[in-house]
């Protein structure tokens, strides 16, 4: 008699208990139910089961979503602030040999070791590029579907290593006085038997010559007179240094 009792008893309290495991499950559900309405209002109390499962999904995956958004945005960002911190620009004024006030922009590429004049005169910009390492300067005259192209000399690696000193110690804006500024001309002669193939003078050379003629450019001394000067440039350093560059076209 006594074992019956027990036996009845234990499966008393189990119904008991599953009872309560069931009405703490059902009101879980109730809760996640009247969630999901606050943020989905087509879910009706009346359908909770998969329902329920189906929008707790979208919600995480909305997240989830936003989270991912976020972390590529950061990183987007960085890589920009990054580049953007690797390109700087200097500028450089100075008098010319006539005493006309001159600026220059300069483009620092610190990532790449390319400096990059850019050159206004007459209403057309020059550029003037100097790529440490392919060991070259590319000049773009502006107004002329043409690129000229030298190898760089000691003194150039000098002279553009003090633009580059200047960015790094934060002179963005270079005032050359006249009286100290050191002036000189160099002729260079323009081979233009040949052109030349700018996927072999490196991608930023290629970039800046796409679709128009190369040709190298030969250093001498002062051209013949019967040599007509093609155009000239003033290239101003922060070391006081003024370099005018000239341009003729050698014979065939």
């Amino acid at each position: 008699m006594n074992s019956v009792d027990i036996h009845s008893s234990s499966r008393s309290q189990t119904g008991k208990g599953n009872c309560r495991q069931h009405s703490q499950s059902m009101e879980r559900s109730r809760r996640i139910a009247n969630t999901l309405k606050g943020v989905f209002p087509f879910v009706q109390a009346d359908r909770l089961g998969a329902e329920a499962r189906t929008g707790l999904r979208i919600l995480w995956g909305a997240l989830l979503f936003l989270v991912m958004a976020a972390v590529i945005g950061v990183s987007a960002m960085g890589i920009l602030n990054l580049r953007e911190s690797n390109r700087q620009v200097v500028q450089i004024t100075f008098h010319d040999v006539q005493g006309a006030m001159v600026s220059q922009s300069v483009v620092v590429n610190k990532e790449e070791d390319l400096v990059t004049y850019h050159i206004m005169d007459r209403n057309h910009t020059t550029v003037v590029l100097f790529d440490s390492k392919n060991g070259l300067v590319c000049y773009q005259p502006g107004g002329s579907n043409i690129c000229l192209v030298r190898k760089m000399l000691a003194a150039d690696q000098e002279n553009i290593h003090t633009v580059i000193t200047a960015q790094k110690q934060k002179f963005n804006q270079l005032l050359l006085l006249r009286n100290e500024t050191q002036f000189s001309r160099e002729y260079l002669g323009i081979l233009s038997r040949n052109k030349v193939d700018p996927l072999a003078l490196g991608q930023h050379i290629d970039s800046l010559c796409n679709h128009i003629p190369v040709y190298w450019l030969q250093k001498s001394n002062r051209p013949g007179m019967q040599r007509l000067i093609y155009f000239c440039i003033d290239i101003c350093f922060p070391n006081n240094v003024c370099v005018s560059v000239c341009f003729y076209y050698l014979p065939d």
